[in-house]
């Protein structure tokens, strides 16, 4: 098996120590033919023991705390599902409620844009309605004027009608009395009734 540059520096570092030698990264990094860096990291993770002894632990220990350690992980883990649990509620009620705002928001959303349908469609009524009445008053005024029209050429008509009648009846009398002179000058005049003879009898 092939050691490793730790590994041999980790050995040199024994043997020295079994030597009573001084542990220098030099010593080290010479005996164990490493490099400077592999023999510093040797000598601190050396002293970093050395300054932390490795306590020895009995099996009585070792299994207390074994069942410690598992309760621990038990609990931990209890802990762990109901928090788990709890945040899946949580999750659960917060993606309804995000489920009913969201519903809500387009209700409202489809309630505005209904108004705003209505509104234009009022507004387009409205619109239509004044430019019917606007017609309607310049037919009426249109009317009216053709209508003031008509009545001032029937009463200019009615005049010259009443005017050709008077003078028609003013040539009427005219010639009615001159009818008259001439019928009493073209006349004899009244003979005395002659009587009846009585008829004889029979």
């Amino acid at each position: 098996m092939v050691e490793s540059p730790m590994d041999r520096a980790a050995a040199a570092i024994d043997a020295m120590e079994s030597e009573n030698l001084k542990v220098t990264v030099t010593a080290v990094r010479s005996r164990a033919g490493v490099s400077m860096e592999t023999a510093r990291s040797a000598v601190e993770s050396w002293r970093t023991q050395r300054s932390h002894p490795v306590v020895a632990v009995t099996e009585a220990a070792q299994q207390a705390f074994v069942r410690l350690w598992a309760v621990a992980v038990a609990e931990a883990d209890a802990r762990h599902t109901a928090q788990l649990e709890a945040a899946q509620a949580a999750l659960e009620t917060a993606r309804a409620e995000v489920l009913e705002a969201g519903a809500l928001v387009d209700a409202e959303a489809q309630r505005v844009q209904n108004e705003a349908e209505r509104a234009d469609a009022a507004e387009a009524r409205i619109a239509s309605l004044e430019a019917e009445i606007r017609s309607l008053r310049e037919a009426e005024t249109s009317e009216r004027a053709a209508a003031q029209d008509a009545v001032k050429a029937a009463q200019a008509e009615t005049g010259r009608a009443r005017e050709e009648v008077a003078e028609l009846r003013g040539r009427l009398a005219v010639l009615s009395e001159q009818a008259t002179r001439y019928w009493d000058n073209a006349l004899p005049a009244k003979q005395p009734e002659k009587r009846d003879k009585p008829k004889p009898q029979q």
